[in-house]
């Protein structure tokens, strides 16, 4: 019978395409760790020291986790962060966001946020749509991640989609591991918070869940939404509705952005 250690290196021994190839992530500057596949972090637990997912991004005792021994310059801290936060490849900054009539008090507190001391857990920004809430958010992110946070962008519509898919019996990705990598980033931006498609029962409980985790917890989070207070609460549920515009508590600030959209404002 096989060892532990003997299945996980049939089943984790990384692919010669994969040790030998280049970066795609944007970041294609240098040979991928043939230890850890670039991630920075090795299974400890095991005497092979496997890669592990690129959804764990830092040390945890309680999983066996632990630097990866043959790539730790400092420099590969970011490279990590920017993996594992999964940004959009266009790179939206607040150096390259066009403050306008109406963008101004979302701007500031994105830029008040971004500090990493806003004094507030939550930031939601709503407003209608293409008016510029989307590139406030990952210019957060793109704030952020330098400072030291492990920031995790994410569309809504997506990570319902992502989370749905670990139920495919041929999904790689469990799902308590992929729910993992959003609730315990340092700072989770969610994107598009939308009344279509209408969420369905199963959506609404895990959009629940997660609001309801961070609120909580005081876990940093922005959220963009085209939607009102009324309107959350009757697509998405009160609690979700009422974690997210909870501007009494402290928790949460909510910042509106009233620009017309960039299509139609030019």
């Amino acid at each position: 019978m096989e060892s532990l250690d003997q299945i996980l290196r049939r089943i984790s021994k990384p692919s010669q395409s994969k040790t030998d190839a280049v970066r795609r992530d944007g970041l294609n500057t240098e040979p991928v760790c043939p230890r850890c596949l670039g991630y920075g972090w090795v299974c400890t637990g095991s005497t092979l020291q496997l890669a592990v997912p690129p959804d764990f991004i830092g040390a945890d005792p309680d999983k066996g986790i632990g630097p990866c021994p043959a790539c730790r310059k400092p420099e590969d801290a970011l490279k990590r962060r920017l993996i594992y936060a999964d940004m959009p490849i266009t790179k939206r900054t607040f150096e390259n966001f066009e403050v306008r009539a109406g963008t101004e008090g979302c701007y500031t507190a994105s830029r008040e946020f971004a500090s990493g001391d806003p004094g507030y857990a939550g930031l939601t920004i709503t407003g209608p749509v293409g008016n510029g809430k989307s590139h406030l958010l990952q210019a957060i992110g793109w704030e952020m991640m330098p400072q030291g946070y492990a920031v995790k962008y994410v569309c809504v519509g997506d990570l319902l989609q992502k989370l749905r898919d670990t139920y495919d019996p041929a999904s790689q990705v469990q799902f308590a591991s992929l729910w993992d990598s959003y609730q315990r980033a340092s700072v989770l931006l969610l994107d598009d918070l939308t009344e279509n498609p209408r969420p369905t029962p199963w959506a609404q409980g895990q959009m629940e869940r997660l609001v309801d985790s961070r609120y909580r917890d005081g876990s940093p989070w922005v959220i963009t939404t085209n939607l009102t207070l009324e309107v959350m609460a009757e697509v998405w549920g009160w609690r979700v509705a009422d974690r997210i515009f909870d501007e009494h508590s402290g928790i949460v600030r909510v910042v509106y952005n009233t620009a017309k959209s960039y299509r139609t404002a030019r």
